[in-house]
């Protein structure tokens, strides 16, 4: 068994203790779990990216469609990334930026300040800009994009 697999494999068993402590029924435990297991990647994940050269990250991710974006940037157009919010929001932006397109991305900072500094490290460690959402207008940001 491969160390990934050992890693699901605690994962699963951790998260399955959580949710028998818990006493839930049975579709929500298993939702929860699903949910757990996701989050634990995720956050495995973004740790990956905060320590692993740039060419470790880019022999990992595989980005379907890239070419698109490729034959834009290659016309000098600018593109806004509409992507849905979830677990592992800030990634794909990461990554991208690790192939050599600039990125910007707009952010609400975190409550709590050693997560948000962690967080910003991360986001920033290639060179990626962003823009606090809370702060900012949008025209602002536009003519963020359009400078790049």
């Amino acid at each position: 068994m491969g160390i990934k697999q050992r890693n699901s494999v605690r994962v699963h068993k951790l998260t399955c203790n959580i949710v028998s402590l818990i006493g839930l029924n049975n579709n929500v435990s298993k939702s929860l779990i699903k949910m757990f297991e996701v989050v634990a990647q995720v956050m495995f994940g973004i740790g990956e990216i905060a320590i692993r050269s740039k060419k470790h990250l880019q022999k990992r991710s595989k980005f379907i469609g890239l070419e698109h974006i490729e034959q834009a940037k290659a016309e000098g157009k600018n593109i806004i990334l509409m992507v849905p919010h979830g677990w592992a929001i800030d990634a794909s932006g990461i990554i991208l930026h690790t192939q050599g397109m600039p990125m910007t991305s707009m952010y609400n900072p975190h409550r709590n300040p050693l997560v948000d500094w962690l967080w910003t490290i991360t986001r920033q460690r290639f060179g990626g800009k962003k823009c606090m959402r809370a702060k900012m207008v949008l025209n602002l940001f536009l003519n963020h994009v359009r400078k790049r």
